[in-house]
């Protein structure tokens, strides 16, 4: 952004938009030694529209810490800083991360404190391969542009990087557009099928990485959950006819006692296609319950292992004894 031209006006404008757009993961730090309650409150009040102009201020003030040491140590911009025009783009960058968490299938909670409902569009992974390599093939286009002018004798571009940072940006907009029209129609197909006789009631369609017509179908059904995939190019439902039924489970003790903890409560707010399931402990010591969002059980994943299955350990008198934001070792060796 800053490339592309955002940085014309004020000296400093590129560092601002970087520690602007970071900012609002600063609540990975809000409660290092706790992992539950680190994962309650991530997305959350620091990723909403609310305290966004706050976030930002947050992010210049860093940028003026650094720019009075800077000059403390005889080190001066080399273009006049323009601390309004700062401010502006440290806010646009932060509602730019707000934008990209969105995109993807985690989400976040725009409005909280005041309504703490996770948003997500669905449109692209949490990593998305093709955004990224566009954004460094950017960089390095640039970095190269610069060095064979300068063994040429080229006259240094005022504004260096522009071209290749605006193509980049036309590309991710591009890829979004293209992923949002495919998994629309992913939904759509999903919508119009019937589960061994059953309508939906619930569904969603989860994107694979780099492959836009490849989309992980998850869907509820009064008695079931049917996990399935979606080809938008051939428009098919299942293609591989390998559709995987996980009935409903009742709601035992157990899973009840687990749902009252701190992690079941965090867990259940946040998950779309909570799945539940218990066994006993070694020795009978008591149950573990673990907690799975069907969103990320794609195909060939284990059901134990990977973010996002957490587990709470009960014991015989179902009071909790362990929670987990992790997969228990023991359930993940070969």
């Amino acid at each position: 952004m800053g490339r592309a031209g955002l940085n014309r006006k004020s000296g400093l404008a590129t560092l601002t938009l970087v520690l602007a757009s970071e900012a609002p993961d600063i609540d990975i730090f809000f409660h290092p030694f706790d992992r539950v309650e680190a994962f309650g409150v991530h997305r959350g009040f620091t990723h909403s529209f609310l305290y966004a102009p706050l976030i930002a201020a947050m992010a210049l003030a860093a940028v003026y810490g650094i720019h009075r040491w800077r000059l403390k140590r005889g080190k001066s911009t080399t273009v006049p800083v323009d601390w309004k025009w700062l401010y502006g783009l440290a806010l646009l960058s932060v509602l730019s991360h707000l934008l990209l968490d969105f995109t993807n299938n985690y989400g976040l909670r725009p409005f909280a404190p005041f309504d703490r409902q996770w948003y997500a569009c669905d449109t692209v992974s949490i990593i998305e391969p093709a955004i990224t390599g566009a954004l460094v093939m950017a960089l390095i286009a640039s970095g190269f542009g610069r060095l064979i002018g300068g063994e040429i004798g080229v006259k240094r571009a005022k504004l260096p990087g522009r071209v290749a940072a605006m193509t980049a940006l036309v590309f991710v907009i591009l890829v979004w557009g293209v992923r949002d029209y495919n998994h629309r129609r992913a939904v759509t197909l999903l919508e119009h099928e019937l589960y061994q006789g059953a309508e939906p009631v619930k569904l969603s369609a989860n994107p694979y990485p780099l492959d836009p017509f490849r989309w992980h179908g998850v869907v509820e059904t009064e008695n079931a959950f049917v996990i399935v995939t979606v080809n938008t190019w051939k428009e098919e439902v299942d293609p591989q006819r390998d559709a995987v039924y996980r009935n409903m489970r009742e709601e035992t003790p157990m899973a009840h006692a687990a749902k009252q903890s701190r992690l079941g409560q965090i867990y259940l707010d946040w998950a779309r296609h909570p799945y539940i399931e218990t066994e006993p402990l070694p020795d009978e010591r008591g149950w573990v319950v673990y907690f799975n969002d069907l969103r990320y059980a794609y195909p060939g994943r284990s059901n134990r292992c990977g973010f996002p299955v957490m587990s709470v350990e009960l014991d015989k008198q179902l009071n909790v004894i362990r929670q987990s934001t992790g997969p228990r070792l023991e359930d993940c060796e070969d």
